[in-house]
């Protein structure tokens, strides 16, 4: 049994070997030279790509309405806060079986005038957990 990690770098993408006594520690990239956190869970990432120089960002969802410098072209910008979804109006049918399937269910949310269209709505019968789609 192999005490090594394999990870790729989130910002240039290249492969990083290290060694599991690393894990939650800042493992530097011998290709870029930026460091990485080892993490024991998978993070929440962001990707995007500079308005700039269009190169591919994977940035940790901590930075959420925080500027950041890219690394390229060391152009700064301002990533988004997440988004405030407002419910502008609904249309559910009266009655809802268990075991049914296909009801037009209408949710219009919106996003700083952005219209938003839902895929799928997953209600669950409390007294049963039995779950439709």
């Amino acid at each position: 049994m192999s005490d090594e990690v394999s990870i790729s770098c989130t910002y240039c993408q290249n492969p990083i070997v290290t060694f599991v006594s690393d894990v939650d520690r800042l493992v530097k990239c011998k290709q870029c030279g930026r460091f990485n956190k080892l993490a024991a869970q998978p993070q929440k990432r962001i990707e995007m790509e500079c308005p700039e120089c269009h190169t591919e960002w994977n940035i940790s969802i901590k930075m959420r309405g925080t500027m950041y410098k890219c690394w390229n072209c060391n152009s700064q910008t301002k990533i988004l806060e997440p988004a405030q979804l407002n419910v502008d109006g609904t249309h559910f049918p009266n009655q809802v079986e268990q075991g049914g399937q296909n009801y037009e269910v209408e949710i219009i949310l919106v996003n700083m005038g952005t219209p938003t269209q839902i895929e799928e709505i997953r209600l669950t019968f409390l007294q049963n957990d039995q779950d439709v789609t």
